[in-house]
């Protein structure tokens, strides 16, 4: 094969992307504006393999409401399965990643 380096292509092909998930947040706020409640949603689409879902969904829960303190909080969770690569840890492994959507 020699010493032709690699294509960013190829990159894509053989390196381990991110976890897409589809997020559903709602907050709670009371009349002063404190942070009361936060009710979370989460589907995590893990790829063709196993690998990182769980420890993704796990980091995901856990890091929700930091750095508040949230008296009530409700997460539910899914890693499913997809006919895609498979994903895997990257830097900020399970960090919420919020795009605003209207």
């Amino acid at each position: 094969m020699g010493n032709r380096g690699v294509f960013r292509q190829e990159v894509f092909y053989t390196n381990k992307g991110r976890h897409p998930c589809h997020m559903k947040v709602k907050m709670g706020l009371d009349k002063d504006g404190y942070l009361q409640a936060v009710d979370f949603d989460n589907t995590l689409d893990k790829g063709a393999y196993a690998g990182w879902g769980i420890v993704v969904m796990f980091y995901t829960a856990s890091m929700l409401h930091l750095p508040y303190k949230v008296p009530n909080v409700r997460f539910r969770g899914r890693s499913v399965y997809t006919n895609k690569p498979s994903t895997g840890a990257m830097r900020g492994l399970g960090v919420c990643r919020i795009y605003q959507h209207r």
